[in-house]
């Protein structure tokens, strides 16, 4: 699922979905349905299908979070490309 926008409006996106994130209260992980390739590396995160995906924040139709299997890589992705599912957190810290 291709998504065609110009490099100046995709940057533009990236910085407002920065400066205006909300942060979730709820533990939200995500099952990735449709593998992501950002053309550039951050802020983005790329996805791989099946692997689930730790949601830290939210911004209109993008996310931010990472990938279980790399804690360390954090990013931005797009919701189309994800399934939420809603958990709870034990032995957190």
């Amino acid at each position: 699922m291709p998504i065609h926008t110009s490099w100046l409006t995709v940057h533009t996106h990236c910085l407002y979905f920065l400066a205006n994130c909300s942060h979730s209260h709820t533990h939200s992980h995500c099952l990735v349905l449709y593998g992501y390739e950002p053309k550039s590396a951050y802020p983005y995160l790329t996805l791989k299908f099946g692997e689930v995906v730790h949601i830290l924040e939210e911004n209109g139709g993008w996310y931010r979070g990472f990938a279980l299997q790399d804690k360390h890589t954090k990013g931005i992705f797009p919701a189309s490309h994800i399934s939420i599912k809603d958990c709870e957190v034990v032995n957190a810290g």
